[in-house]
C-alpha cells in the first residue's frame, strides 16, 4: 500500500496527513511539520530502515517542500544528503522516489542544489537513463527533464552527455517516441536556450 501525503496549513501550524491510497487500509496519521521532517531524518539516517519507512521518508520530505515554505531553507541540505545517500537503494520503488525528488529539491533552491548537489545528481540520473529498467528509466527520463527546468544554465556543462542519452534512446527506440519523453526534450531544450 502507498501513502498519499496531505497537508493542511492552519496558522502557526503545518498538519501533515498520511493517507493511505485507495483501496488501502485507511489509517491516518497527524504530524506537525517539525516532527516529520525529524522523523524523516532520522529514518533516511538509519542503516536500519525499512523500505516502507525509507520510501515514506522521502514521501515526506517531498511534502514538506511542497507545503512547508521557509520551513525547509534551513534543512535543504540535510533533505538533499537525504535523498543522495537513498540513490542506489536496492529497492527500485526507492530509487523512482529519490529520482522524483531530486528535482523538487532543485526547484526549491536552484543555486544551492546547483553548487553542491547537481554534479552527483546528473551523473546519477544519466547512469541511471542508461542502464535501468524502464520504469526507473522513465522516471530518469522525467527527472532530468524537470531539473533542467529547475537549474537551466547550470546544466549547461552536462549538455554533451545529455544530447548523448537522447539520441542513444532514441536509436534504441528506433526513432519511435512510446516512452512519453517529449517532456525530457523539451526540458533540454528550454535549457539549452537560456
Amino acid at each position: 500500500t502507498t501513502a498519499t501525503p496531505v497537508v493542511t496549513r492552519t496558522p502557526g501550524t503545518l498538519t501533515l496527513t498520511m493517507a493511505a491510497s485507495p483501496g488501502g487500509q485507511g489509517a491516518l496519521t497527524l504530524i506537525n511539520a517539525q516532527r516529520a521532517h525529524h522523523h524523516a531524518s532520522r529514518t533516511v539516517a538509519s542503516s536500519a530502515a525499512t523500505e516502507a519507512t525509507a520510501h515514506g521518508a522521502l514521501l515526506v520530505l517531498g511534502a514538506l517542500l511542497k507545503h512547508a515554505g521557509p520551513f525547509m531553507r534551513p534543512r535543504f541540505r540535510e533533505a538533499c544528503d537525504a535523498a543522495v545517500a537513498l540513490r542506489e537503494h536496492r529497492s527500485r520503488e526507492i530509487r523512482v522516489a529519490v529520482a522524483e525528488l531530486l528535482p523538487r529539491l532543485a526547484q526549491y533552491c536552484p543555486e544551492i542544489f546547483s553548487r553542491s548537489y547537481l554534479a552527483i545528481t546528473t551523473q546519477h540520473l544519466l547512469k541511471t537513463a542508461r542502464s535501468s529498467p524502464p520504469e526507473l528509466r522513465d522516471a530518469s527520463y522525467e527527472a532530468i527533464g524537470r531539473l533542467a527546468l529547475a537549474v537551466r544554465r547550470h546544466l549547461v556543462p552536462s549538455l554533451p552527455d545529455l544530447v548523448d542519452v537522447i539520441c542513444g534512446h532514441l536509436a534504441a527506440a528506433g526513432g519511435n517516441n512510446n516512452n512519453n519523453n517529449g517532456g525530457f526534450v523539451q526540458s533540454l531544450a528550454t535549457t539549452a536556450a537560456t
